[in-house]
């Protein structure tokens, strides 16, 4: 039997993440996953974006930026400076356009004073102040290659800045599996805070959510897309702040090569089916029994 044994969800987009004994679910993503991020001036001229957003593969120092709400406000919190409180009400002007790799969303900029903050804890971006961005909607998608043009949102609309899909699901055999490659190699293991994904399940053999279609969690059930191919977001140490520039961690998952196509695969994508049975929120919680579809 398999069973969910964490669930985490990043307020801001490549900062710390929060982990739940529950959460609330939404067909678009965990409640509040990535509903902010930061960003710099920049051009996309396929979605006529105005605005690109930054993760820790950009800047590793965002790995140690939290945000805490507090009745209509939130205060964003980072070891090199001060608290920085921000009205929910702190938008400024009309929604703007922002490129998220594949993606881009319509959101709305928070204002000099965060982007001061920001701009003063890891300076400018290609000579651009750092703006804070709070999702509004989503714009648009260029089509992944292949078959169908099928895109990569999945089934469902995002509710935040995500990269590819709302979900991402991997088991605690993986991590495992990769932690005795590493210590085998003479590296240091790793946690699941290097990789982000949102629901960590038991009840598997190492790497074997590749070879599911799909999970049932309670009344969700989320459809399995393809494996994350990984970047240098997870050569970033989330204790240190600092990325590994030799990107070991990244050589140990080509050398395993866990699908057979010399790709650095570490969790699976995954997009909720959208289902009659769905309540605008569906709760999940730590321990929940976790189906799985073959």
């Amino acid at each position: 039997m398999s069973r969910l044994t964490q669930i985490r969800s990043w307020p801001v987009k490549g900062a710390a993440s929060v982990q739940f004994e529950q959460a609330l679910v939404t067909s678009g993503g965990v409640l509040g996953d990535r509903r902010f991020a930061v960003a710099f001036s920049d051009k996309d001229t396929v979605s006529g974006a105005t605005m690109r957003t930054l993760s820790r593969a950009q800047l590793p120092g965002l790995v140690e930026l939290k945000l805490e709400f507090i009745d209509t406000a939130f205060v964003l919190r980072h070891p090199s400076a001060s608290d920085f409180e921000v009205s929910l009400a702190a938008s400024a002007g009309s929604e703007l356009v922002a490129a998220c790799y594949r993606h881009a969303y319509f959101a709305a900029d928070l204002g000099q004073g965060v982007s001061r903050w920001l701009t003063g804890i890891f300076g400018e971006q290609e000579d651009s102040p750092l703006r804070f961005l709070q999702y509004t909607r989503y714009h648009s998608s260029r089509d992944k290659g292949g078959p169908g043009g099928k895109q990569y949102l999945g089934l469902s609309s995002p509710t935040g800045f995500i990269d590819r899909y709302p979900f991402t699901i991997v088991s605690e055999a993986s991590l495992a599996k990769l932690n005795e490659e590493l210590v085998a190699n003479e590296q240091a293991p790793v946690t699941m805070d290097h990789f982000g994904p949102t629901f960590v399940i038991d009840g598997l053999e190492a790497f074997e959510e590749h070879s599911l279609s799909a999970v049932h969690i309670g009344d969700i059930e989320l459809r399995l897309h393809e494996p994350v191919d990984r970047c240098p977001y997870v050569s970033v140490d989330p204790q240190e702040a600092e990325r590994d520039r030799k990107g070991q961690v990244l050589r140990v998952l080509r050398k395993m090569d866990v699908i057979g196509l010399g790709k650095a695969i570490f969790s699976h994508c995954a997009s909720a089916v959208p289902q009659e049975t769905w309540s605008q929120l569906s709760r999940v919680h730590v321990g929940q029994e976790v189906e799985l579809i073959r």
